[in-house]
């Protein structure tokens, strides 16, 4: 100790450990710096530590601002041995966060791929909408004129129904009135004709008109007799008719054209197998005037023949131009 400071002391006189160096803090206990800042460290954690001790003692004021300029010029010894560690720091720090922008700028850059993406693939989907939208929009009014299509078609469907239904209809009258009044006019005005078989069997058929056809003879002997139209021959006078006739024009004459009026008569042949006679042959013809077969001559043969080459006619004794129809060959008994 200087004695020009031992009458300051005085009665606080007491060893002051504090000028002496600051012991050096092992490596061991370096918490990551150099070994030469560790003095540095020790020697700025020394007033502190006397500051604590003697808060309010004058000669340790002394004292620290007595060490104020070796604690400056450590504390930049100490900062210019850090500057490497520093700069490195700072280096590493910055590499770092240029790596953390490049990832983030990639980040980006990918994020903005996929909103692009989804950008596009929403898009599409609104184009598709609207496509849609109008497409439901084209659907709806082709299925609203198609409705008015069906509409119109029904309507006009219904109004052709009712229009046909009201002709069938009137069609309907009419042929009921025509039936009525045909049954009127038969009732009235019309006549009756003997249908006859060669057996003796007649049945009368009346309210016949003279417009009635040939058909219409076939039609009540057929009803009468009940037998097929196929196998039927009907006579009128002489002249014998077929349903089955090459002519079908004469099945449409007129009763009144065959001169059949009130009380005349027909014959109606059934599976009438033609056969042929020869002159001078005995046979039994159908009289329709007496209703009976009478015995008589073959006395000459007509020309006319049926389809198979057959005679239809033949001239009697009793009777010129006799149908072969009305006439068979003579009973093996003779009777009449």
């Amino acid at each position: 100790m200087c004695p020009s400071h031992a009458g300051l002391l005085g009665a606080h006189a007491r060893p002051i450990m504090l000028m002496q160096a600051p012991p050096s803090v092992p490596k061991n206990l370096a918490s990551g710096t150099d070994a030469e800042a560790q003095p540095a460290k020790a020697s700025q954690r020394m007033p502190a530590e006397m500051k604590e001790v003697h808060e309010h003692d004058p000669l340790v004021e002394e004292f620290m601002r007595m060490q104020e300029p070796q604690r400056q010029l450590n504390d930049a010894a100490a900062t210019q041995s850090d500057a490497p560690q520093r700069q490195l720091n700072k280096q590493s720090q910055i590499e770092q966060l240029v790596s953390e922008i490049v990832a983030l700028k990639q980040a980006g850059a990918a994020k903005d791929v996929k909103l692009e993406e989804q950008t596009r693939q929403i898009n599409h989907l609104v184009s598709d909408k609207f496509a849609l939208k109008h497409a439901g929009a084209a659907k709806d009014i082709k299925l609203e004129k198609q409705s008015e299509q069906i509409k119109q078609l029904t309507s006009e469907r219904a109004t052709e129904k009712i229009q046909m239904f009201a002709k069938e209809e009137h069609a309907k009258t009419l042929e009921l009135d025509k039936a009525k009044w045909e049954r009127v006019a038969r009732s009235a005005a019309g006549f009756s004709i003997g249908l006859c078989q060669p057996s003796g069997n007649c049945v009368l058929s009346d309210c016949l008109l003279p417009s009635d056809t040939v058909k219409t003879l076939f039609d009540r002997a057929c009803s009468a007799f009940d037998i097929s139209k196929h196998a039927l021959h009907i006579v009128v006078g002489e002249d014998a008719f077929s349903w089955l006739d090459s002519d079908p024009g004469r099945l449409r004459m007129t009763l009144d054209s065959l001169h059949l009026t009130n009380g005349a008569s027909v014959t109606c042949v059934y599976n009438a197998k033609h056969r042929s006679f020869e002159v001078g042959q005995k046979v039994e013809y159908w009289s329709r005037t007496h209703m009976q077969w009478m015995r008589a001559e073959v006395s000459q043969v007509r020309s006319t023949l049926d389809e198979k080459g057959l005679p239809l006619l033949y001239d009697l004794d009793v009777k010129r131009g006799a149908s072969v129809l009305h006439m068979r060959a003579v009973p093996s008994h003779g009777g009449a």
